[in-house]
C-alpha cells in the first residue's frame, strides 16, 4: 500500500479501500483484524497527512480511516480530535474537521 501514498485519484483510492473491507470481513483470520485495521488506519493517516494541498483528499483520507480504528493508540489519537475539536496527526493540524458521524463512529 505504500505506492498509494502519492495517489491522488480518489476512485481509486476508494476501490481500494473497498477492498481492504472485503478483505478484513471475508478473508482474514480474526486474530489478524487488529493488526490489519491497524495498518489500514495508520496508512489513511499518513495519505491524509502527505494531502496539504488538498482539503478533500484529506477528509475523505480521514473518513476512510475512522472505520478502522480499533486499537487503543489509535482511538487515543481519534479522541484527541474530539476534545481538541481539530485533527492534529504526528503535530501536524490538519484543516479537514471532524463530522458528527466521525465523533460517533470514534465512540461506538
Amino acid at each position: 500500500m505504500g505506492q498509494l501514498t502519492e495517489e491522488k485519484n480518489q476512485n481509486l483510492i476508494n476501490a481500494v479501500w473497498g477492498q481492504l473491507i472485503a478483505a478484513r470481513t471475508s478473508f482474514l483470520p480474526q486474530e489478524a483484524v487488529p493488526k490489519f485495521n491497524y495498518e489500514v488506519a495508520s496508512f489513511f493517516f499518513k495519505k491524509a497527512l502527505a494531502e496539504v494541498d488538498n482539503n478533500s483528499l484529506q477528509s475523505f483520507c480521514i473518513d476512510k480511516a475512522v472505520g478502522f480504528i480499533t486499537e487503543k493508540d489509535h482511538l487515543r489519537l481519534a479522541s484527541s480530535w474530539i476534545f481538541a475539536g481539530k485533527i492534529v496527526i504526528e503535530g501536524q493540524e490538519l484543516p479537514c474537521q471532524l463530522t458528527d458521524e466521525h465523533k460517533y463512529s470514534i465512540c461506538k
